[in-house]
């Protein structure tokens, strides 16, 4: 495996513990799509991000998100929760067509539903032919329907709008060029 990126730009001791972590949490991962996703998932994590958990619930949480990722449908929002009881939290689950401004939408539509964030993974991977974007937020245990519920609808009407943002971002660069073209004449 090769340096975690977030994890070697670090100084200091976290950054080696964070490494060794990893690689102890790798070691648990067994065929090798779901090692590629792992390494994704953990090259741009912070390492308090990585520290917090144990190469246990590291291993699982790289499952976890990869069977959501290889479930993700192209021109899907997919956005669910993951309880893990043991740590008396909950993992937003964010898996979409990759596309610009996903992170940042899913996060502040995240934190206006009241989600008090803990951790953050956000790997871009390919799942067959769809370039993807799982976004991973690990929060409080977020308890009650109403709650839970309001969490998931602003996530998923910000991926939605997202979608709608962009959808036509080729044609408008084209327009542009054609534009700038005209003008120089």
């Amino acid at each position: 495996m090769t340096e975690q990126s977030a994890i070697r730009s670090s100084d200091g001791e976290k950054a080696r513990d964070a490494a060794a972590r990893i690689e102890q949490a790798r070691a648990r991962i067994d065929s090798a799509e779901t090692q590629a996703f792992f390494d994704a998932l953990y090259a741009g994590a912070v390492p308090d991000d990585v520290l917090r958990a144990s190469p246990e619930r590291l291993a699982a949480l790289a499952h976890a998100l990869y069977d959501e990722a290889v479930a993700h449908r192209r021109d899907e929002i997919r956005v669910i929760l993951l309880d893990d009881a043991a740590s008396h939290e909950t993992v937003l689950v964010a898996v979409n067509d990759d596309r610009p401004f996903l992170f940042v939408s899913v996060l502040l539509a995240a934190m206006e539903a009241g989600a008090r964030i803990r951790a953050v993974f956000h790997p871009i991977v390919n799942v067959g032919a769809i370039r993807t974007s799982i976004v991973a937020l690990v929060c409080d245990t977020l308890t009650g329907d109403g709650a839970r519920d309001r969490l998931t609808g602003l996530v998923r009407e910000a991926c939605e709008q997202g979608r709608l943002a962009v959808r036509d971002w080729r044609a408008m660069l084209r327009r542009l060029a054609l534009a700038r073209g005209a003008l120089a004449q």
